[in-house]
């Protein structure tokens, strides 16, 4: 093992809830962190899940857990502690079917993978996260005029005009909460940001 760097293998979720509670507390844990939930309620017990937590020789939180038949998933660790990951893992439970997690996360446990046990492995996915930055209010009043349609009012508005690609219409649920009042936005600016990356893993020689 990487000196410093320390690893806990244990099926107990209390004792990795405990342990791995800076890991799980960051974006990149809360989908490990909704599954634990899960766990603590009674679910998956048949599958007796698997968990590590742990941190890297710089000091990184480390948190990793599978609920069979799923794949693995892993927060952020740093890259030199995926091997021991792996070779501990593997020593538990040897069937892994794939990885799932932060991209370099994800890419360095992959590799390890493959180097310990002489499988193939294929890119299953790439996901991303869109943030908010910043919310414009609709233009009041409405662009347009009022005219009469069957004697009821309708209003013309001309048509939008296109915007950037990061820029979304009021027409999807975007809300902002004005004053205590819900108000659709007319465009909302969002950055995307690569949160998970998953791996599936091959035929291996173990």
């Amino acid at each position: 093992m990487t000196a410093g760097a320390q690893i806990v293998l244990t099926r107990d979720p209390a004792r990795f809830a405990a342990g791995a509670a800076p890991a799980l507390a960051r974006l990149d844990g809360n989908l490990m962190a909704t599954v634990l939930e899960a766990v603590m309620r009674g679910h998956y017990r048949e599958q007796r899940p698997l968990f590590a937590y742990g941190h890297g020789a710089c000091g990184t939180p480390l948190a990793a857990m599978r609920t069979p038949p799923w794949k693995l998933l892993v927060g952020e660790l740093e890259a030199n502690v995926a091997g021991e990951l792996v070779r501990r893992w593997l020593a538990e439970d040897p069937q892994l079917p794939g990885v799932a997690g932060p991209p370099a996360a994800a890419r360095a446990v992959a590799s390890a993978w493959r180097a310990q046990t002489g499988g193939a492995t294929r890119l299953a996915a790439c996901e991303a996260m869109h943030t908010l930055t910043e919310v414009s209010d609709p233009p009041r009043p409405a662009a347009g005029a009022s005219r009469r349609r069957a004697g009821l009012h309708a209003v013309d508005r001309p048509r939008q005009p296109d915007l950037q690609p990061h820029l979304r219409l009021h027409r999807l649920p975007a809300l902002r909460r004005l004053g205590g009042a819900r108000v659709h936005a007319q465009a909302v600016t969002s950055r995307s940001i690569p949160c998970n990356t998953r791996f599936a893993f091959g035929r291996s020689v173990i």
